[in-house]
């Protein structure tokens, strides 16, 4: 019995963590931002960006609200925007955020101290 408890709580914990692990960070490719919007506590820039951790909604990049970087981003994203420059993130997760479509779509999100570029 003690055998299938451990077992079974080893099961448990991988399945918790398996998402995670499943998703790798990677680099999204230059592109202009093409649209800025502040979205489901966080904001979302858009541009060519494809769909680097194969997340599901490609060319789209969501930094949360609660990002240490936040303010620091938005500003990136708002002279790319305006200067007609390119950015590049480094995404380390998906997450489901839910405002225009009728499902939250699944996006790429930036949550830890992942680069950001602007040239």
């Amino acid at each position: 019995m003690i055998r299938k408890t451990t077992i079974l709580s080893t099961f448990v914990i991988f399945m918790a963590f398996a998402p995670s692990l499943s998703m790798a960070s990677a680099y999204t490719p230059w592109a202009i931002v093409t649209q800025i919007e502040r979205v489901g506590y966080g904001i979302l820039i858009k541009g060519e960006f494809g769909d680097v951790n194969s997340c599901g909604e490609a060319n789209s990049v969501y930094y949360p609200s609660t990002h240490h970087d936040y303010e620091l981003v938005a500003s990136m994203a708002l002279t790319a925007l305006t200067a007609g420059r390119e950015m590049r993130f480094h995404i380390d997760s998906c997450a489901a955020i839910s405002f225009h479509w009728g499902s939250a779509p699944v996006i790429n999100q930036a949550t830890n101290e992942q680069a950001i570029f602007i040239r």
